[in-house]
């Protein structure tokens, strides 16, 4: 794994370009990618350009693909598969450029190719810009340096070196006084040669701006002077089009035929600003594209990106139509807020991604009192189906609070904070979420029943085994008389786990088995796992063989209906499963895929499961540093804490025998009573 960081025109991009000779001396094959800032919502969009789409996942390139969390993970296994595919008949090099705007789903399939790559033929190569950067990608960068990866920073290059540049640009030697000037340029080849060719550094050195180099840019507008008016309003059109465009879009928005749309791209092209890239045009580099998109006054650029998301609708990719519809939104305009609220809509259940960014900016240009929370819990819902559960939770915490909402939105924003929380692995935190969204009295029947479900799970988690057995049974009749199944399949799982927490396996099994009955085929029951609470049952009743066949039944329902985020439940409890029946090995992976699924869409309910499994396997090979390292991770309590969570009966026991061999066998003694 390589990251080459550095500023635009600083050399990144020439460099992937090395790459080439280098990958075909040394046997590899290159595939290269980049990402788009007008694109960095679409999901895949670099790793599309240079693998093109895995089997199986074809509907990646068109734009109707369902982007939620559960598609994603596919998505990104089919990816790695494919890498591995790929590997398996040459190596492989792998570089990506412009990082800095790709889309989540990039980050973590690079993320779970890098984990990867010493089982692949790969070289990962990743080239960014410096700080700012978002979390995920800043996780990222962690993440490579933190397992090995290169970190190659690029700085400005040395008066010599950008003297013999700009000399085998011009074919000669310039003159001492223009070389003299270059300081602008601030040792970066780029801008240099664009100083070169612009103006010839005739005005003396001009002055340095922290956003977008002030060579850079007045080079740039000093080009556009020798332009026709036509050919300026091209370039700006192409500018806020996003860097590159279709001919017939920029003669759309000019208000002009092909033809004449033509003619100004070819001014602009032969200024050396533009260049054709198949049936598109491009520029020539970013650095071009933001000197004259920042030139622009911002009631042009405003106009102008509505004007895109208005021509592009139906014709590109939904979330690059809504960045510009976001983009060429203003504060107070209830017009523009009810378009991104539509815009959100149309893609809430295939980039929830999308969907959050453009109902948050709904929410930065809304004067409308009034229709705030129900923005806010449409975005909280909507984070929570991109699998951003902490910000979900942080998203609802205001807004349960308001006293000026309708009881009806406190209770929605009530039942996600307590979803939310449960996956984070705070069950207590759930459990006050649900009560009180059950409290406002707003809910329908249909959604109480399944709020009072939910909250007797939650329940089991914090000891109270008869208030929650209590709140299962009343689920159970009410979830039987309005007929919905999963409700009747969640509470028969809550009534699973309290037998086999009371050491019942005969009654546990017994509610397991009706559970997955009752689930069949039918994905709503299916997402309430009833095969892993009957595996657990299993277990409990030393029956590991059937304990594992049952939860493998249920991990294959489960991939059958794309329900990813349920996938960790079931890799967790085989670990379990693996790891009292000897298979050490095979539990560690299932713990490892089962972290990596919380990793991917922050799922933290039993953490301290994994960490368990790990430390007790490292224990018993000797590993006394490696099993600490696993208990000092969380704080043994006996109310609340760890213990609220499943697995930590086996850090509890995990620290006794850590006390144990310490010789200090009181303590251990105490920590199991």
């Amino acid at each position: 794994m390589l990251l080459v960081e550095g500023e635009a025109g600083i050399g990144k991009t020439r460099l992937l370009d090395e790459l080439d000779e280098l990958a075909t001396e040394s046997g590899a094959e290159l595939r290269c990618g980049g990402c788009e800032e007008l694109e960095s919502d679409r999901p895949f969009a670099p790793l599309l350009d240079a693998l093109g789409a895995p089997d199986g996942v074809s509907t990646l390139a068109r734009p109707g693909w369902d982007g939620g969390p559960n598609a994603r993970f596919l998505a990104q296994d089919a990816f790695v598969d494919h890498v591995e595919r790929l590997t398996s008949m040459q190596p492989l090099v792998l570089a990506i450029d412009d990082l800095q705007w790709a889309d989540r789903a990039t980050l973590a399939t690079l993320w779970a190719l890098a984990r990867r790559r010493h089982d692949l033929g790969l070289l990962l190569v990743l080239a960014i810009r410096p700080a700012p950067h978002g979390p995920e990608l800043e996780r990222l960068i962690a993440n490579v340096e933190r397992s090995g990866g290169e970190h190659l920073r690029l700085g400005p290059i040395d008066e010599e070196a950008l003297a013999a540049i700009v000399t085998d640009e011009a074919g000669a030697v310039p003159d001492p006084s223009v070389l003299a000037r270059l300081g602008g340029a601030r040792g970066n080849p780029f801008l240099a040669l664009q100083l070169v060719h612009a103006f010839g550094l005739d005005d003396g050195p001009p002055e340095i701006d922290t956003s977008l180099p002030e060579p850079m840019r007045s080079a740039t507008l000093r080009r556009l002077t020798s332009l026709d008016g036509r050919a300026r309003q091209a370039l700006s059109v192409a500018a806020v089009l996003g860097g590159s465009g279709y001919l017939e879009d920029i003669a759309a928005m000019l208000g002009t035929t092909i033809a004449d749309a033509g003619d100004a791209v070819a001014h602009a092209t032969k200024a050396g600003l533009l260049e054709p890239i198949g049936d598109q045009v491009s520029f020539r580099h970013d650095l071009i594209r933001e000197a004259v998109y920042q030139d622009l006054p911002e009631a042009v650029r405003t106009g102008w990106h509505r004007q895109a998301a208005m021509r592009l609708e139906g014709r590109a990719e939904p979330t690059v139509v809504a960045r510009h519809l976001s983009l060429g939104a203003t504060p107070g305009d209830q017009e523009a807020v009810a378009a991104l609220v539509k815009a959100a809509a149309g893609l809430a259940n295939r980039q929830p991604d999308a969907a959050a960014d453009l109902l948050r900016r709904a929410l930065t240009l809304t004067r409308d009192t009034a229709g705030r929370p129900e923005l806010e819990v449409a975005l909280a819902s909507a984070l929570m189906s991109a699998g951003r559960t902490e910000e979900a939770l942080d998203q609802v915490a205001a807004m349960i609070t308001d006293t000026t909402a309708a009881p009806a939105l406190v209770a929605h924003a009530h039942v996600v904070q307590g979803n939310a929380a449960f996956r984070l692995g705070r069950p207590r935190e759930a459990l006050d979420g649900f009560e009180a969204a059950l409290a406002t009295g707003a809910l329908d029947e249909t959604a109480a029943v399944q709020v009072l479900a939910h909250q007797a799970a939650s329940r089991v988690w914090t000891s109270a085994l008869d208030d929650a057995l209590h709140e299962a049974d009343r689920a159970l009749d009410d979830g039987a008389r309005l007929g919905i199944s999963a409700v009747q399949v969640e509470a028969l799982a809550t009534r699973c786990t309290i037998h086999a927490f009371r050491a019942e396996p005969v009654l546990a099994v017994a509610d397991g088995r009706r559970a997955v009955e009752l689930a069949g085929h039918d994905p709503a029951a299916l997402s309430r796992t009833p095969h892993v609470f009957l595996g657990l049952a299993l277990l409990l009743a030393d029956r590991l063989d059937d304990a594992s066949t049952t939860i493998e039944e249920g991990r294959r329902r489960a991939t059958a209906h794309g329900q990813v985020l349920l996938l960790r439940s079931y890799y967790l409890t085989q670990g379990r499963v693996a790891w009292f029946a000897g298979r050490w090995d095979d539990a560690l992976a299932d713990m490892d895929t089962a972290d990596r699924l919380s990793d991917d869409f922050d799922l933290r309910f039993g953490l301290v499961a994994t960490q368990g499994v790990k430390g007790l396997a490292a224990f018993h090979r000797g590993d006394e540093a490696g099993a600490r390292a696993a208990v000092d991770r969380y704080e043994i309590s006996p109310r609340g804490g760890p213990l609220d969570s499943s697995g930590s009966e086996l850090l509890v026991l995990l620290t006794a025998l850590l006390l144990e061999a310490s010789g200090d066998v009181s303590a251990a003694a105490a920590t199991l009573l």
